[in-house]
């Protein structure tokens, strides 16, 4: 018996602790996606922040909001309009970000992580201001600020996590105490 098991301990994989954070990271990151598609699937609409984001546009580029039945426009004085969707408001982004920040399996700033959602949903508005402002080039613009929001997100993730900039000071491990009872050296005889 103490054969197999020593056999057992033998075959049994050591994983590092590095692959145990890599490996932690993933199944959270897994878990919370399939979190992501629940709430995706359920066609979330947002309206509250749609409406705040549409009068904050029509502010910015000094346009006008216009209620319509199917929901919120800003329309330029020349007549461009831009209607404002659920995909609009930054809810993805945010979404991710925090499924990044959740599935980090060491130390984060909570501090920088709320710093950076701000920053996100301010990169969302400028993103959205921008299309206006260049609206002749609209078709080309829109995917490319799609590849910036990944790079955005990711820079704000390795920001809060402290990867990048100042490192987010780890707790110390304390080692355990011993007894009070100090060993008496044995006297020589």
């Amino acid at each position: 018996m103490k054969a197999l098991k020593k056999i057992a301990r033998k075959m049994r994989p050591k994983i590092s602790p590095r692959m145990k954070d890599r490996l932690t990271f993933t199944s959270r990151l897994m878990v919370l996606s399939l979190i992501f598609f629940g709430v995706w699937w359920m066609m979330p609409t947002f309206e509250l922040a749609k409406l705040l984001t549409a009068q904050v546009m029509a502010i910015t580029t000094g346009s006008e909001m216009i209620a319509g039945m199917d929901g919120y426009y800003v329309v330029t004085p020349d007549g461009f309009n831009l209607m404002i969707i659920t995909d609009c408001v930054g809810w993805k982004e945010l979404f991710v970000f925090l499924a990044l920040l959740l599935a980090w399996p060491k130390q984060k700033s909570w501090l920088r992580a709320l710093i950076s959602m701000a920053g996100i949903l301010v990169y969302n508005l400028i993103r959205l201001d921008l299309l206006i402002f260049f609206r002749d080039s609209f078709t080309y613009f829109h995917p490319a600020f799609q590849w910036v929001s990944i790079g955005v997100i990711l820079g704000f993730w390795l920001w809060s996590v402290g990867v990048i900039g100042n490192k987010i000071k780890q707790p110390k491990k304390r080692k355990a105490k011993k007894s009070g009872k100090k060993a008496k050296p044995k006297s020589e005889k």
